[in-house]
C-alpha cells in the first residue's frame, strides 16, 4: 500500500532492547509498559513481541486500554486511576488494578460482586511524586482490607519515581527507604506481596537496587524503544526503534527573494531548489521545528525552511541535489551514515522524548515489523 507520511516500528530493535533491560534487571522480571498505544508505537503488535522476548506482563494507564490487550490473553495490570464505573469489566476480565485511595476499596469490593470475581489489586504510594497513591497513614486502613472485604486480593505494591536519573539518586533512595518501611509494616500484619516494584526504566539503567530483593519487578517504558530522558547517558546496546518517514511531493527552484511559508518567516538569498514533504503538523511534526530543524533526504542533512504547516513541511534541497518527487524523507530515524532522533525534536521543542513520539497523528499508519 503506497504512503504519504508513516512511522516504521523496528521490533527487532524493540525485543533487543528488552532483552538488554531484562539482563540490566535481573534478577527481578519485566513489567512493558506499553500505555498510551504503546507510546503511539502500536500496543497490541509490541505487547506480543515482548511477551515472546521475556517480559512477564504488560502495563497500562487506562481501562479501555486493558480491555484493548485483555484479548491477548497476556497478563494486563492497570496502574493510574480508576473510576468506579470502569471496575466491573476490568475485574471480569480479571485484569489487576491499583489501590491509589482507601475509599476505592468499597467500589472495588461492589464491583467484584457484581461479576461474582475476585479482584486483585496492587497497592499504589505515593513516596514523593505528589500526584496519586496511598500515605502512611493509609496503611492500617489498607491492612484491614482483607477482613472487611472479603472478595479482594492484596497482591502487589508499587511506587513511582519522579525523578530517578542518574544524577537523582539520592532523592530516590529516600523513596526507595519509605517503600521498605512499608513493605515492613505490612510484614508485620501477615501480608505478603507477589510482585513490589519501584524502578522505572531510568532506574533500571542507573540504580541497580531497584530490581534486587525485596523488589521483584522493574516497569521498561521508554528504554524499550531505545530513548532516554533528557540528559541521561544512553546505553550502548540501546537501539531506537521508530522512524517516521515521509515523501516529497513537490520538487521546485524558486528565485531569490521567495518567501517560504505562512508568514514569510524564511526568504530565499539565492535561488534554490525547495521540496515539499507531505507531513505537516497535523502529523505530528512540531511547530518549533519551523527553521529549526534538518530532515534525511538520500542520505544528506536538508535543513527545514519556512513555518511548518499543517500538512506540508518545505526543506532547502541544496545538500541533496539529485532529490526528485517521491522521494522518501526521514523525519527521525536513520538512513546511511545519518540519524535524526526524537530526543532531537525535543530539544528543540523543550520537551522530552515521550512527548514527541506520542504525538505522532494517528492519521499516520504504523508499519509494524521493519
Amino acid at each position: 500500500m503506497f504512503h504519504r507520511a508513516w512511522l516504521e516500528i523496528n521490533t527487532r530493535a524493540f525485543t533487543s532492547n528488552l532483552r538488554h533491560l531484562r539482563e540490566a534487571a535481573d534478577p527481578a522480571s519485566l513489567l512493558a509498559v506499553l500505555k498510551a498505544d504503546a507510546y503511539g508505537l502500536g500496543a497490541v503488535p509490541l505487547a506480543r513481541a515482548a511477551m515472546e522476548a521475556g517480559a512477564k506482563r504488560i502495563g497500562v494507564a487506562t481501562a479501555n486500554e486493558a480491555l484493548a490487550l485483555a484479548p491477548l490473553g497476556f497478563p494486563i495490570q492497570v496502574m493510574s486511576a480508576l473510576f468506579p464505573e470502569e471496575l466491573p469489566p476490568l475485574i471480569d476480565a480479571g485484569i489487576e488494578i491499583p489501590l491509589h485511595d482507601y475509599p476505592m476499596a468499597g467500589a472495588i469490593s461492589e464491583a467484584a460482586h457484581l461479576v461474582g470475581r475476585r479482584a486483585r489489586i496492587h497497592v499504589k504510594l505515593d513516596t514523593g511524586m505528589g500526584r496519586l497513591g496511598l500515605f502512611p497513614e493509609d496503611l492500617e486502613a489498607v491492612a484491614d482490607i482483607r477482613h472487611k472485604f472479603h472478595n479482594i486480593d492484596i497482591v502487589g505494591i508499587f511506587t513511582h519515581f519522579p525523578r530517578s536519573t542518574e544524577h537523582e539518586a539520592e532523592y530516590c533512595r529516600g523513596q526507595i527507604a519509605a517503600m521498605k518501611k512499608a513493605l515492613a509494616f505490612f510484614e508485620s500484619k501477615g501480608i505478603n506481596f507477589q510482585t513490589i516494584h519501584i524502578a522505572n526504566s531510568d532506574a533500571i539503567c542507573h540504580l541497580p537496587e531497584t530490581a534486587q530483593p525485596p523488589f521483584n519487578m522493574v516497569r521498561a517504558g521508554l528504554a524499550m524503544h531505545g530513548l532516554v530522558d533528557n540528559g541521561e547517558s544512553r546505553p550502548k546496546w540501546l537501539k531506537e526503534v521508530a522512524s517516521f518517514r515521509a515523501r516529497l511531493v513537490s520538487v521546485r527552484t524558486l528565485p531569490a527573494g521567495h518567501a517560504i511559508g505562512y508568514s514569510a518567516t524564511h526568504v530565499l538569498k539565492q535561488p534554490t531548489r525547495i521540496g515539499t514533504i507531505a507531513a505537516g503538523y497535523a502529523d505530528g511534526i512540531p511547530l518549533a521545528l519551523s527553521n529549526s530543524c534538518n530532515v534525511l533526504v538520500r542520505g544528506h542533512r536538508c535543513p527545514i525552511v519556512g513555518r511548518i504547516s499543517m500538512d506540508y513541511t518545505t526543506i532547502d534541497l541544496t545538500n541533496a541535489p539529485r532529490a526528485n518527487t517521491g522521494d522518501i524523507v526521514t523525519l527521525f530515524g536513520s538512513e546511511r551514515n545519518e540519524t535524526i532522533s526524537p530526543a532531537d525534536w525535543a530539544r528543540i521543542k523543550k520537551t522530552h522524548p515521550y512527548d514527541i513520539i506520542c504525538s505522532v497523528s494517528p492519521r499516520v499508519p504504523r508499519i509494524v515489523g521493519i
